[in-house]
C-alpha cells in the first residue's frame, strides 16, 4: 500500500489498520497492520504479508501528529490473490518445452535455452499465428475468480507480440479465453473464441517497449459484484517498480467462464523470450 503524506509541518506518521468485513472506522477499530514514521509532503508505503487468497481486505489509513492526533479515515481495498502457479525454467533440460513441468506446446519451436547463465522459454520459429504457437500449463478450476498471471518477455524488436492468456478450454489449439499481448506500441486485452483465430478486443492502451529489454507482464481476472470479470493487465520494465496504476482494464460485459490456465505465445513476427 502506498500513499502521499500530507503537507501540514506537524504530520509525523500514517497509522494503517485493516479488517475483513468493512473499512475500520477509527484508530481501534480494526487490526493493526503498522504505524508508519512520514514526513510532510512526501511519500509512504507498508507491506502486509501472508494474507488468504480470495479474501477482500479493507484498509484505513490515519494520518496523525507526534500527540497524536488522528485525521479522518482515507480508505482502500484490495483483493488478496496469487499467481497460479510459477516456473523459472531452472529445473528443465535444455530441450524441447512439451511435457516438461506440465507444460503443453502447441506448434511452433518452444524450448529452454541457456542465456548467459539464466534458463529462458524461447521460440525461435517465425511462422504460425498467436492461436496455434504457444505453451500451456496452469490449473483446471473452472472459474476466472482471482486468477492472476505473471511473466518476464523480451521480443527482439519493438513489434515483437508478447501474450499471456487465461484460457477456456482444454489444451488445443483451438481452446478460446482472454489474453493479454502487446504489439505497434499497443498493449491489448482480447478474447478468443474457440473457432481458428477469431477473437474480440476489449480493451486497449499506448505501450511502446525497448527492443531486446525484458518486461514484466502482469495479468489478472477477477469478478465484479454484478459477476462479470474485470480483467486488469501491467506491463513494466523488469527490475523497475510496478506502476500504481493498470496500464490496461476493462470489464467484460458477457460472462465466459474462463479457465485457470496459463499459457504464453507469440505471433508470427519474429522469436520471443520468456522467464
Amino acid at each position: 500500500i502506498t500513499w502521499d503524506t500530507p503537507s501540514s509541518v506537524d504530520f509525523t506518521g500514517t497509522m494503517v489498520r485493516f479488517s475483513t468485513t468493512a473499512f475500520p472506522t477509527s484508530t481501534s477499530d480494526g487490526t493493526l497492520v503498522s504505524d508508519v514514521a512520514g514526513t510532510p509532503s512526501g511519500s509512504g508505503t507498508v507491506t502486509h504479508s501472508s494474507l488468504t487468497n480470495g479474501t477482500v481486505y479493507y484498509y484505513s489509513l490515519f494520518s496523525h501528529n507526534v500527540t497524536p492526533e488522528y485525521s479522518a479515515a482515507v480508505n482502500t481495498q484490495q483483493l488478496a490473490m496469487v499467481l497460479a502457479f510459477s516456473d523459472d525454467f531452472e529445473a528443465l533440460s535444455i530441450a524441447n518445452i512439451d511435457g516438461q513441468n506440465g507444460w503443453d506446446a502447441i506448434g511452433c519451436s518452444w524450448s529452454v535455452v541457456d542465456t548467459s547463465g539464466d534458463q529462458t522459454l524461447k521460440s525461435t520459429t517465425t511462422s504460425g499465428a498467436y492461436e496455434t504457437c504457444r505453451v500451456l500449463n496452469g490449473g483446471t478450476v473452472p472459474t476466472y475468480s482471482n486468477q492472476m498471471l505473471r511473466t518476464e518477455w523480451k521480443g527482439s524488436t519493438t513489434t515483437t507480440p508478447g501474450q499471456i492468456f487465461l484460457r477456456a478450454q482444454s489444451a488445443s489449439a483451438d481452446a478460446g479465453g482472454y489474453f493479454m499481448w502487446q504489439s505497434g506500441g499497443t498493449v491489448r486485452i482480447n478474447y478468443k473464441t474457440t473457432s481458428g483465430s477469431a477473437n474480440t478486443q476489449l480493451t486497449s492502451a499506448a505501450f511502446t517497449p525497448t527492443a531486446n529489454v525484458w518486461y514484466t507482464y502482469e495479468f489478472s481476472i477477477v469478478n465484479s459484484s454484478a459477476g462479470l470479470p474485470v480483467l486488469t493487465g501491467y506491463v513494466w520494465q523488469r527490475g523497475t517498480s510496478k506502476p500504481s496504476t493498470p496500464t490496461v482494464q476493462v470489464t467484460d460485459t458477457v460472462n465466459r467462464h474462463a479457465q485457470g490456465v496459463f499459457s504464453v505465445g507469440k505471433t508470427s513476427t519474429s522469436a520471443a523470450e520468456y522467464d
